[in-house]
């Protein structure tokens, strides 16, 4: 019976050795489980879709697509998100029908779009979106009677746009923007004169100038009226790719 007893001991010993084995198992199961999910959480979003379905989720206040070409078909889909603050569409193809789907994120705050032919109509819609403080458009087929579409955008205080369009007249549209704290001008024809309205931002804290017919002297004289202000050229050899 000693014996017998011994035996029963050990069964019951080795059945709870199994037991907690088991439990660690699937504790260890589970944490790798966990992980795995973590890992796919955090992956990086390559697609426009992907980054949609994060926001969707709420697990993101920003769409950014760095590499992937979004066109007016992709913002088609583009479902009411009042929760994303920031749209970033690198490479774009977008015209002024895409523009529109913008209207269902209502709270945006940051907006860059890479290259586009959006017009005045496509500019006024991004207009309505008052709570903009950043707008970067590089590439566009605005003129200069478009950027009056601009003054609806008082909180704005960083500008990027370029259009071959726009001259020294369409800087007097910026010149409403009073506080703008920076402005940076891409392949556009405007001269020194063009820069006289520009005296009006009195916020302004830097000028970037690329692909433009201002000299130095235009620049030096726009920076004695702005003391705070820092004028940049490129480098010759890095025209048309400075600032992107």
């Amino acid at each position: 019976n000693m014996f017998r007893k011994s035996d029963d001991n050990g069964s019951r010993d080795g059945a709870l050795r199994a037991g907690r084995n088991v439990r660690l198992a699937a504790t260890l199961a589970l944490a790798a489980i966990a992980a795995g999910c973590e890992k796919r959480a955090s992956a990086p979003v390559t697609t426009f879709g992907d980054a949609m379905v994060e926001a969707q989720f709420g697990r993101s206040e920003k769409i950014v697509v760095p590499e992937i070409l979004v066109t007016d078909d992709d913002l088609q889909s583009l479902p009411k998100l009042e929760n994303v603050k920031h749209l970033e569409l690198v490479r774009t193809s977008i015209t002024d029908q895409g523009i529109e789907a913008l209207l269902n994120l209502p709270n945006l705050e940051v907006l860059v779009l890479g290259d586009t032919r959006v017009t005045r109509h496509g500019l006024a819609t991004i207009a309505s979106l008052g709570n903009l403080t950043r707008l970067n458009l590089a590439s566009t087929d605005l003129d200069d009677d478009a950027l009056a579409e601009l003054a609806r955008l008082p909180k704005l205080e960083s500008l990027r746009i370029g259009s071959r369009r726009v001259g020294d007249a369409g800087m007097t549209q910026i010149a409403r923007l009073t506080n703008l704290k920076s402005l940076i001008l891409r392949d556009m024809p405007i001269t020194d004169d063009g820069l006289t309205p520009l005296f009006a931002l009195t916020k302004l804290e830097s000028l970037y100038l690329e692909n433009t017919q201002v000299t130095d002297k235009g620049a030096k004289l726009l920076g004695e009226k702005l003391p705070k202000l820092h004028v940049h050229f490129p480098e010759p050899a890095a025209t048309g790719t400075a600032a992107r």
